[in-house]
C-alpha cells in the first residue's frame, strides 16, 4: 500500500499545526493555543476552517443510536462535527469508564466542533473542557444512484500531542476523504491526568481504571461500528491511524485485547518513541504507577498530593478543578498495564505475536525533529549556524559518542540550515519492524537518512 506524497505532507503539515500552530476559534467551543512563531510558517488551519462556506445540509438527518442529526456542506463534502458519543465525564463520571451519552433532545445540530479536552494551553495557562468526548465526521457527497448497500471505507484518526494536548480540530479531513472516496473521522479523547492515571483510592473503587483515553478510543470505536453505516460508511473496513501519541495510540489499541475486532487496519506515524527499548520504564503496570511512578511521570499519590489532595481521597480528587490537574502534568505521558486495556507492554506483545493481528503501516515522519530543533534554537534566537553548533547540538541530545556516530554517517547527506528558516540539521524517525507470523523481534531502528534536513 503506497500513501500518496500530498496526504504525507497533508499530515505532516497538520503535525506542526498540532503541536506549535496558532488556530482561531471556528465556533463557540473552540479556542486559541499555541501561539508561535512557527505558525506563520504553516498553513494556517484555523483560517482554513473559518473561511470556509458553511451550507445546511440538504440530504435527510443522519438517523444514529442516539436520534436523528444534521451536518453541513462544506469542503465539498458533508460535515458532521462535535458528536458526542459519550457522556460528559464529569463529576462522580471522572475517572470512570465512558458511558453512553443516552438519546438527543430532538435533531442534533452538528455544525460546530466540540469542546477541547483540558489541557495546557501553551502559556502557562488552561483551556478546553472535561465535557469533550465528542468525532467529526466527514465524507464526500453521496449520489443519488449510489448503492446504499456499499459502504464506503473508514479513517479514523487519532490526534497526537504526547496524550496531554490536541484536539480533532486541527485536521482538516476533506482532501484524504475527497481523495480517497473515503469517510474520515477524527476523534476526541481525555488527556493528560484525566486521561491517564493510576491512584491507589480510585483503582480500588473496582471498575477498570488508569487508561481512561484509551477506553474513550475504544468507546468510540464501537460507536462507529453501530453508527457509521448510517454515514454510508462500512464497519467492516475500518483504518485506525496517527501520529506520534496518536501513533502509540494505534500501537496500545492493536495490543489491547479490549479493542479485538473494532478495526481491520492500522497506521501508526512516530508512534514508537522509544519505548520499545527494554532498558525504557514508561509503561508500568498500575501499581508502580500509584506507589513509584516511572523516570517520566511521578507516583499517583503524589501527583495527588501535588494537586492539593494530601487527604488522598477519592471525594477530594473528583473536587479537584481540571487545571489543577492539567497544569501538574508533564509534556509527555504514557498508558498503564492495567491488566484489561493492557495486559502486557506494547513490546511485548508485539515480540510474542499477542496482538490484533491486522495489516499494519508502520513508520516515522521523515525530518520530525527538526520542529524541536526549531523551537530550542531557532526561536530562542540560536539557530544551528556552523559546524560546531552542529556537533555540540548532536553531543547534547544523543551523547558524544551516539553523537559522533550518528554525524559520520549522515556526513554525506548533511546540509545546515539558514539562519532563523525554522529548521534544524538533524532529527530522527522511528521505524518498527512488526513481527509477522514467524514472530520476528520488534527493532526500533535510528535512520541515518533522518538525521538532517
Amino acid at each position: 500500500m503506497k500513501v500518496s506524497r500530498p496526504i504525507v505532507i497533508l499530515i505532516a503539515a497538520l503535525a506542526i499545526v498540532v503541536i506549535f500552530g496558532s488556530t482561531r476559534p471556528v465556533g463557540a467551543q473552540s479556542a486559541q493555543v499555541y501561539p508561535d512563531p512557527l505558525a506563520a510558517k504553516v498553513p494556517h488551519q484555523g483560517r482554513l476552517h473559518r473561511n470556509s462556506a458553511l451550507a445546511a445540509n440538504a440530504n435527510a438527518a443522519i438517523v444514529t443510536e442516539d436520534g436523528p442529526l444534521k451536518g453541513v456542506e462544506i469542503w465539498g463534502g458533508d460535515g458532521y462535527f462535535g458528536i458526542p458519543y459519550a457522556a460528559p465525564p464529569v463529576g462522580d463520571l471522572r475517572w470512570m469508564p465512558p458511558q453512553p451519552h443516552g438519546k438527543f433532545q430532538g435533531v442534533f445540530q452538528a455544525n460546530t466542533y466540540g469542546n477541547f479536552c483540558t489541557q495546557p494551553d501553551g502559556r502557562g495557562g488552561v483551556l478546553g473542557s472535561e465535557d469533550c468526548l465528542t468525532l467529526d465526521i466527514f465524507r464526500p457527497h453521496r449520489k443519488k444512484n449510489q448503492n446504499k448497500h456499499s459502504g464506503r471505507p473508514v479513517m479514523v484518526w487519532i490526534h497526537g500531542g504526547g496524550l496531554v494536548t490536541g484536539n480533532s480540530f486541527f485536521y482538516k479531513p476533506s482532501p484524504l476523504a475527497l481523495s480517497g472516496n473515503l469517510i474520515e473521522v477524527n476523534l476526541n479523547y481525555r488527556l493528560g491526568y484525566l486521561g491517564f492515571f493510576a491512584h491507589p483510592a480510585i483503582d480500588a473503587e473496582g471498575h477498570t481504571n488508569g487508561n481512561y483515553g484509551l477506553m474513550d478510543q475504544q468507546f468510540a470505536l464501537k460507536w462507529i461500528q453501530r453508527n457509521i453505516a448510517a454515514f454510508g460508511g462500512d464497519p467492516n473496513q475500518v483504518t485506525i491511524f496517527g501520529e506520534s501519541a496518536g501513533g502509540q495510540s494505534v500501537y496500545s489499541n492493536l495490543a489491547s485485547p479490549s479493542a479485538a475486532g473494532l478495526f481491520q487496519r492500522a497506521i501508526s506515524e512516530s508512534g514508537a518513541y522509544g519505548e520499545f527499548q527494554d532498558y525504557y520504564d514508561f509503561i508500568v503496570p498500575l501499581a508502580q504507577g500509584e506507589t513509584t511512578g516511572t523516570t517520566l511521570v511521578g507516583s499517583g499519590s503524589s501527583i495527588a498530593a501535588s494537586a492539593g489532595c494530601t487527604s488522598q481521597t477519592v471525594q477530594c480528587l473528583r473536587g479537584l478543578p481540571a487545571s489543577a490537574l492539567a497544569l501538574a502534568e508533564p509534556g509527555t505521558l504514557y498508558p498503564f498495564v492495567d491488566g484489561t486495556i493492557l495486559t502486557q507492554t506494547l513490546a511485548a506483545a508485539f515480540t510474542s505475536g499477542q496482538f490484533n493481528q491486522v495489516p499494519i503501516i508502520s513508520g516515522g515522519n521523515h525530518d520530525e525533529w527538526r520542529i524541536f530543533v526549531a523551537r530550542q534554537y531557532d526561536f530562542t534566537g540560536h539557530p544551528l549556524v556552523t559546524e560546531a553548533d552542529y556537533e555540540n547540538a548532536t553531543d547534547a541530545l544523543f551523547g558524544s559518542t551516539l553523537g559522533s556516530s550518528l554525524r559520520y554517517r549522515s556526513l554525506s547527506a548533511r546540509r545546515l540550515s539558514e539562519p532563523g528558516s525554522g529548521v534544524g540539521c538533524f532529527g530522527y524517525g522511528w521505524h518498527l519492524r512488526m513481527p509477522g507470523t514467524q514472530r520476528r523481534p520488534v527493532a526500533v531502528e535510528i535512520r541515518s537518512e533522518d538525521l538532517c534536513v
